[in-house]
């Protein structure tokens, strides 16, 4: 799914991206993530070795280049907002993504070094609620679960804070590179076939009562690529600012009539 969440809304969670200092896409070798064959189109495969570039970096695994189905031909619209229509993309570089979703761990990790002060506030439903905290979200979190109430201003800085911090390229994914990945090949609606349940993700299945927070990274099986919990548990940052339609350039600036005061958020 995507929707649109306002910049410093407090609501999302984060998921990284890693390039090169080119901007070229990373090599395997760079990363020591061993490649397998894809079946789908182009990622890594569950063969494929997740590697992090300090003791408190997120988990990347790499995504390899190739042609994707975006959107969905059967789009499901609520809301306004819509899933389809579905178009092929293309992606020329290989990049890193998250494994998981920033931790509590990872995110606090930035922000003891820096003293970054986060946001402050939550979007909880369609709601802004404030003295919400990424450390107090107003329900239980650990350390392994996604580091959530926070803004998006608040996640570009924790991956200029990784860039910094390992002299590498790490920002937010756009929106086409995070469906590539979290799709791993997959043309449905769903990475778990024609279905998903609350056997699959967390999130309010029909006629079940809605989840009381989020679960810790890896409660669920992932998909093919290896990525965890790409449908449900909280929404994802992407770089991208907001348009009703999908982005049919990639991401390669804003799409036409794009409002940047809203960023898509994606799962």
């Amino acid at each position: 799914r995507r929707e649109n969440i306002g910049g410093e809304g407090g609501g999302g969670k984060t998921t990284v991206i890693m390039e090169d200092e080119g901007g070229a896409g990373l090599e395997g070798s760079d990363m020591d993530v061993t490649m397998v064959d894809a079946k789908g189109a182009g990622e890594g495969g569950l063969g494929a070795k997740a590697s992090a570039d300090c003791d408190v970096c997120p988990d990347i695994v790499m995504i390899k280049p190739g042609n994707a189905l975006i959107g969905s031909s059967s789009p499901i619209v609520k809301g306004g907002l819509s899933t389809g229509p579905a178009s092929n993309v293309t992606l020329k570089r290989s990049y890193g993504i998250g494994k998981n979703e920033i931790s509590v761990a990872e995110f606090r990790a930035f922000v003891t070094e820096t003293g970054y002060q986060p946001s402050a506030q939550c979007r909880i439903g369609r709601k802004i609620v404030a003295g919400r905290t990424f450390e107090n979200p107003g329900f239980t979190q650990e350390d392994d679960f996604p580091a959530v109430c926070v803004s998006w201003t608040d996640a570009v800085k924790y991956t200029a804070w990784l860039s910094n911090k390992t002299s590498r390229t790490y920002r937010l994914p756009n929106e086409i590179e995070w469906e590539f990945a979290a799709r791993s090949g997959v043309t449905g609606e769903f990475t778990t076939g024609p279905a998903i349940s609350a056997a699959d993700a967390n999130f309010r299945d029909v006629g079940a009562r809605a989840p009381n927070g989020t679960v810790p990274a890896g409660l669920y099986a992932p998909i093919y690529n290896g990525m965890y919990d790409v449908h449900g548990n909280a929404w994802e940052f992407t770089s991208d600012c907001w348009s009703p339609h999908y982005y049919t350039h990639g991401a390669q600036g804003a799409a036409a009539g794009a409002d940047c005061s809203k960023r898509i958020v994606k799962g």
